[in-house]
């Protein structure tokens, strides 16, 4: 799962429970039936799921900004690295010949790996680029 992923199920998450917790304000304020105890333990559950469905409001907007921050930042680093990747990795191959430590690191890479997962060849391209500006 892509770091994009994780943060699309977290919110996707974020959001199932704000829905729950509206749905219990909804049967928490239903008082026909219900013992004087009762509707008094109800409102005090529903005074606490306000509560929760207020800071929950407040973390699924921090999420969608920080999503929609982090997606626009990631796709403009693809877009990037799909434009450079390859003049890097000429320029990786002339250092490597007299380059010990980008040989070591080259080493331990799976270009297999790296070239099928995208968010593995962005790491890649980030690390190779912060290399080589040494």
């Amino acid at each position: 799962m892509t770091y994009l992923e994780e943060l699309q199920s977290t919110l996707d998450t974020s959001k199932e429970m704000l829905e729950l917790l509206n749905n219990r304000v909804a049967f928490l304020s239903v008082y026909s039936h219900k013992s004087p105890y009762q509707i008094n333990e109800d409102k005090i559950a529903l005074l606490k799921t306000k509560g929760e469905i207020n800071t929950l409001r407040s973390i699924i907007h921090e999420k969608e900004k920080y999503f929609e921050k982090y997606a626009k930042q990631h796709e403009v680093e693809v877009a990037e690295m799909e434009l450079n990747y390859k003049k890097l990795l000429d320029m990786v191959n002339i250092r490597k010949k007299t380059d010990d430590k980008l040989n070591q690191l080259l080493g331990r890479v799976s270009m297999e790996a790296v070239e099928s997962d995208i968010e593995k060849k962005l790491a890649f391209y980030k690390t190779l680029k912060s290399f080589l500006a040494k």
